[in-house]
């Protein structure tokens, strides 16, 4: 049996390569946190997975794919399928730490 504690994740920060699908779903409960007036024109998703959920709100927003940007460390050889965003293949604090980019809505759904 396997303990988990606090901090105690041996492989995490670990970039993953695979050919299964890692995929999550479209979140609509996210949208009914975010006042209907916001102009949102980029969003950034970290663990974005397949990019189901960033593309949901990538088209309800109606964002360019150049600001559109997913970040997880695993991979799916799937991913490359999509075109619809831009997809970085890191861990999220390694993304954070050496990226100054600005987003309008920065979404953890999944995380």
């Amino acid at each position: 049996m396997n303990i988990y504690l606090p901090g105690n994740f041996p492989d995490y920060g670990k970039l993953v390569l695979e050919e299964t699908n890692y995929t999550v779903k479209k979140r609509y409960d996210l949208l009914s946190l975010i006042p209907k007036d916001t102009l949102i024109k980029s969003v950034l998703e970290l663990g974005c997975a397949d990019g189901k959920n960033l593309n949901f709100f990538k088209e309800f927003y109606n964002i360019n794919k150049e600001h559109t940007v997913g970040i997880d460390n695993f991979k799916s050889l799937n991913i490359d399928k999509n075109k619809k965003f831009k997809f970085i293949h890191k861990t999220a604090e390694n993304f954070l730490s050496n990226n100054k980019s600005k987003f309008d809505i920065i979404l953890f759904s999944d995380v």
